[in-house]
């Protein structure tokens, strides 16, 4: 079924976007995001940067940016980002040509799913299947596969790691960075300006496929990433499995422990075992949360994407408000509105009413 804005969907369960438009950067962003009520995890692509309003945004990280007025939510460096370079050319919707163009959002199964086909500048063409969820087992975890096969014989060189460019609308929150590698994780260590909250984003990776020729760990400004060159003949692929936890001081006594045991544990269990465990979640949720609409299939999609964009914008792993922009981005500084406070205020007194 078509619907509005260069969007349709099958099942009335997924948005699928038609065809890539540069003109919908930010309300793409939104639309397709993913979260889980600690993070919200902007729809981006995975090579994008501040520029393209790539934004993970954690719930009870509110801090002062350096210049601000208010205190707002952080925004935290991006441990999916992930660039793909075919003789030197990055892949990307941007340039080039895109075929066989596939994004949607799975609602039902709380999933981002990207597909295409790619041709460089010069010539040569590879295709690409990404999906990618924020966990609803775990909620510290982001986890992506990344998954490219080559159409014709070139050299691919595949970045992926950690960006601290983050983009912030009021000004930079973190006052120190750090980048580390060890024990096959790199991590970014960073500390806020005005309460000094400390937030650590861990990431580990497997490989599967093809033998990179070369690896390494590159290092520079407010980036730590992996790079991994192959020489790809015709059908040959490459899978990449990437976990990333992001902690921080509010929450936890020792974030960058905890950070690390579980991007650890969860890389070991796999990335299907963590997307069963996490769709089983997901279909909990909407076994008692769906609301079916018959005899009209806009009013149906529109009805779960309401459900899904308040569901993940709903932190239930504390008790904390919905800020009136969700996790989407900072504005609103991730307040809530006048009457939920009243009501989040009053949950909180009666809480200490009860440990009294």
């Amino acid at each position: 079924m078509e619907l509005k804005n260069n969007l349709r969907t099958e099942s009335g369960w997924e948005i699928i976007e038609n065809s890539f438009n540069e003109d919908q950067l930010v309300t793409t962003g939104s639309n397709f995001m993913i979260g889980n009520g600690y993070l919200g995890y902007r729809g981006t692509f995975e090579e994008w940067e501040a520029d393209q309003y790539v934004a993970c945004i954690v719930t009870d990280t509110w801090d002062k940016a350096e210049g601000s007025r208010w205190s707002e939510l952080c925004n935290v460096p991006n441990g999916l980002f992930t660039q793909l370079y075919v003789d030197g050319e990055m892949l990307s919707a941007f340039n080039g040509e895109t075929s066989d163009y596939y994004r949607a959002l799975d609602m039902r199964k709380g999933l981002n799913q990207r597909k295409m086909r790619w041709t460089s500048p010069q010539g040569i063409t590879c295709r690409l299947e990404v999906e990618k969820f924020s966990s609803l087992d775990n909620h510290r975890l982001l986890v992506m596969r990344y998954n490219f096969i080559a159409e014709q014989s070139a050299e691919f060189t595949l970045l992926t790691g950690i960006d601290g460019r983050v983009w912030s609308i009021n000004g930079e929150h973190f006052v120190s960075c750090e980048t580390e590698a060890d024990d096959q994780l790199i991590r970014m260590k960073l500390e806020t300006g005005e309460r000094q909250t400390k937030v650590v984003v861990t990431e580990a990776v497997k490989l599967t496929g093809e033998t990179p020729l070369r690896e390494e760990i590159v290092e520079e400004d407010k980036r730590i990433m992996r790079s991994y060159t192959f020489n790809l003949e015709a059908n040959q692929q490459v899978c990449l499995e990437k976990v990333v936890a992001v902690t921080h001081s509010n929450e936890l006594k020792d974030p960058l422990n905890v950070g690390k045991a579980e991007v650890t544990e969860a890389l070991n269990k796999g990335y299907d075992s963590l997307k069963e465990t996490h769709m089983d979640r997901w279909g909990s949720f909407w076994h008692i949360s769906d609301i079916q609409i018959g005899g009209h299939s806009e009013a149906q999609i529109l009805a779960r994407f309401n459900i899904y964009q308040a569901y993940i914008a709903t932190p239930t792993h504390d008790n904390l408000p919905i800020g009136a922009r969700g996790l989407s981005c900072q504005v609103y500084q991730g307040a809530a509105f006048w009457d939920q406070s009243f009501g989040y205020i009053g949950m909180c007194i009666n809480k200490h009413r009860q440990i009294k």
